[in-house]
């Protein structure tokens, strides 16, 4: 039996008696704060856990943390399928929208993609877009004069023998000219044959996003990317403009845009071009009935929807009730307030297995209404806190529940008893703020 290395002895001797192959297979298995641990040991331990980093979540809380994981990932981005950056938080400060596009600007050159240029650059972005409008102008006006030359009577002989004379000069132009433009387009598929597309299937980001970050994620050479989770700030709204970009996503299957300041025509673009989303979230937007109905005109293989803090309204819900009979999950919580007939629509949704309808100001009208809509459903999860509810009768119908929120509702004590008594398979019952399970 091998002697265990004294606690004095070097650390290249501690490092032989774990082969590389062990720590691989123990970082992939760890978790954060324990490769934390791990890449404190020495540099050779910390070198095996960075390369065998496949996960990474980062909270910045400054501009100072932001070069030295712009140049990790630039270095370490290609072998990531998983990344999330917060520069938002409780002790976070503000980080600048230059530094934060760096951010960025480092997995796209993890990439080898020549967009990380560009985004170098993005504080020019301005400026240079004037200048391509401008020479776009110059060049129709250069057609409108060619134009009108071509429509002049025919030239006199001498200026014509003149021409003929220069043709020679003008053909070696024209030739030079095609030689440059194949040697422009070889160097194009140059660096686009060197761009290594990233490992990345979700990327989630939390902050106070602007135009340009998400420019610069809905450009990541990512055809992994299947998740985005973009969070961002109730101070800053970006609109139409602001997540236009992201309709090129075309193979997400989930989706969160909350707290983006979106409305109706950005939900319906979004909806329009990403059909093949599975997860929707647009949390804390400005989206009211006409968003709604383009999510259900388009998304129609939605199987989880959170619209909370919304005003999706009557006719919002109504068409949402519409075409996703796919549903399982609904989150309205936030958005004041439906009316029973509206409600009694749910019934529509005949794959619901979860339901968040928390200040909604729901009474004990409309709370029969749903119940009545979803007795047929597969439901198991009610959350109907911060209503207006003073009876339970009505859920009793809901016999297929496991949990109910019922919390900062006008409840007596003995609904808990009628609601053990009366749910079989209820396992867990939220009433007065206290969590009671029944076994």
């Amino acid at each position: 039996m091998a002697e265990a290395a004294p606690r004095d002895a070097p650390k290249h001797l501690m490092q032989q008696q774990l082969p590389h192959g062990v720590l691989e297979c123990l970082c992939r298995s760890a978790s954060p704060r324990q490769r934390a641990a791990l890449s404190a040991v020495c540099k050779e331990w910390r070198e095996v856990v960075l390369l065998s980093t496949t996960s990474l979540s980062v909270n910045l809380k400054s501009d100072t943390g932001v070069d030295s994981i712009s140049q990790w990932l630039q270095q370490h981005a290609g072998q990531l399928q998983e990344l999330e950056l917060s520069t938002v938080g409780l002790y976070s400060r503000h980080i600048h929208p230059p530094t934060r596009l760096r951010l960025f600007q480092a997995l796209h050159a993890a990439a080898g993609s020549t967009a990380a240029e560009q985004l170098g650059g993005a504080a020019a972005g301005a400026a240079g877009a004037a200048g391509a409008s401008t020479s776009e102008e110059e060049e129709e006006l250069d057609a409108e004069q060619q134009q009108q030359r071509a429509a002049e009577p025919q030239r006199s002989s001498d200026q014509q023998l003149q021409q003929a004379a220069a043709s020679p000069a003008s053909v070696v132009a024209a030739a030079d000219a095609d030689t440059a433009s194949q040697q422009h387009h070889r160097r194009h598929s140059q660096q686009q044959a060197q761009v290594k597309p990233l490992r990345l299937t979700h990327l989630a980001v939390n902050a106070r996003l602007a135009v340009p970050d998400c420019a610069a994620i809905a450009s990541l050479p990512a055809p992994q990317l299947g998740s985005l989770a973009l969070l961002g700030s109730r101070t800053r709204r970006l609109g139409f403009d602001g997540v236009g970009s992201l309709a090129q996503l075309r193979q997400l299957t989930s989706l969160k845009v909350e707290r983006l300041g979106i409305g109706d025509d950005a939900t319906v673009m979004l909806a329009r071009s990403l059909t093949q989303l599975l997860q929707l979230s647009v949390s804390g937007n400005n989206i009211g009935p006409g968003g709604a109905a383009g999510i259900s005109r388009h998304l129609g293989r939605l199987q989880q929807l959170d619209v909370s803090v919304n005003r999706i309204k009557d006719a919002g819900l109504a068409s949402l009730c519409t075409s996703l009979d796919r549903l399982e999950s609904l989150n309205l919580s936030g958005n004041i307030k439906f009316a029973p007939a509206t409600l009694q629509q749910l019934q529509r949704l005949t794959s619901l297995t979860s339901l968040q309808a928390s200040t909604t100001g729901l009474c004990n009208q409309g709370l029969a209404a749903l119940a009545n809509g979803l007795a047929s459903a597969p439901l198991r999860v009610l959350d109907a806190a911060g209503n207006k509810i003073s009876k339970v009768d009505a859920i009793t119908a809901l016999t297929g529940l496991t949990s109910l929120t019922l919390s900062r509702n006008p409840l007596q004590l003995a609904c808990s008893k009628v609601l053990a008594s009366s749910l079989p398979h209820l396992q867990e019952l939220v009433v007065f703020d206290a969590v009671s399970a029944k076994q």
